[in-house]
Formats: C-alpha cells, structure tokens, sequence
C-alpha cells in the first residue's frame, strides 16, 4: 500500500505541473530486481545489453555503512577481491567498495 501511495502522490505532482497524470492501476513489471551482494554478480549476465554498447543498465543498492570494525568475514573477502593491489585499504569502510 506504502508502494502504491508513494506512486499516487508523484502521480499528482506530475498531473499539477504538467496537466496529466500517468495511471496507476493496473500494476505493471517495474523492471528487474535481483536481491544479491552486487559485489559478486555478473551483472552483464543478468541485464544483458546485447549488441547494443549504447544501452544503460543502473544498478541501485544501499550497501552497508558502519566503519571497517563492523565488516564480517566475507566483507572481508569483498574487499581483498575489490582493492587487489591497493596498499592500506583496510581503514576503509566496506561502502568504499561500491
């Protein structure tokens, strides 16, 4: 319900400064959303862009923030794979990877 709120209330906005508004019901596919450490993914495998190199493809997350003495053992790993190479990465918070 919070969803769909949210929706009719930009709807409206949309309808007052522009003059229409875009209909809400039926409900329809919003896209894709997979829930994964994005850190790990084949994106390209997922949303793939084919022969297109001009197609966009927008990851959106909320990795998490809290300081370097909060990561667990397969952040850990995230950010070893993530900063291979790099010297004294490990005062960063886990976010630094993204």
């Amino acid at each position: 319900l919070s969803l769909w709120l949210a929706e009719h209330q930009m709807n409206l906005a949309h309808e007052n400064e522009l003059g229409n508004s875009l209909p809400t019901l039926p409900l329809k596919s919003g896209g894709n959303i997979k829930a994964a450490n994005s850190l790990r993914e084949d994106w390209e495998a997922f949303c793939p862009r084919g022969n297109r190199a001009e197609d966009e493809v927008y990851i959106v997350g909320n990795p998490p923030f809290g300081g370097k003495q909060y990561r667990n053992a397969e952040q850990n790993i995230d950010m070893d794979t993530v900063f291979n190479g790099w010297k004294k990465y490990g005062v960063l918070d886990y976010v630094a990877c993204w």
